[in-house]
């Protein structure tokens, strides 16, 4: 996974679908030799599965990988990518329901923003302007 690769299935985005997250997690870049072990050096995919995946849990990456010792490849993706749908579910929702919303809700944010944004400026510029003898 990697945020500045130009392949869009090279990262999850807090607004994919958990089928969408599924499918990135499913053709993520690993190996072909049996077993799961952590080892970043050695074998770099695997590795970042784990490293996922215990971020999520909550345990080491050791744990992980010696809990899914002789789990297939396709096992661990479909377990991070279940754990990562789950976890941004909420973010993604949310998203949604604002960007979703008609009766103007960023409108409102932006507006209470540019007149915060305005007051800061008329102060500053009366600073300037005292400063300078104005």
């Amino acid at each position: 996974m990697s945020k500045s690769h130009v392949d869009p299935r090279s990262r999850i985005l807090l607004t994919d679908s958990p089928t969408d997250i599924q499918k990135k997690v499913k053709v993520a870049l690993t190996d072909s030799e049996p077993g799961i072990t952590y080892d970043p050096a050695r074998r770099p995919g695997v590795s970042n599965l784990i490293e996922i995946l215990s971020h999520f849990e909550g345990i080491s990456c050791e744990e992980i990988a010696s809990e899914y010792e002789t789990a297939s490849l396709r096992a661990l993706k479909e377990h991070v990518g279940t754990r990562v749908a789950h976890h941004l579910s909420e973010i993604r929702e949310r998203y949604i329901s604002i960007t979703g919303d008609r009766n103007g809700y960023l409108d409102s944010v932006a507006r209470e923003g540019a007149q915060a944004a305005q007051s800061n400026a008329d102060l500053t510029m009366r600073k300037i302007k005292d400063a300078m003898g104005l």
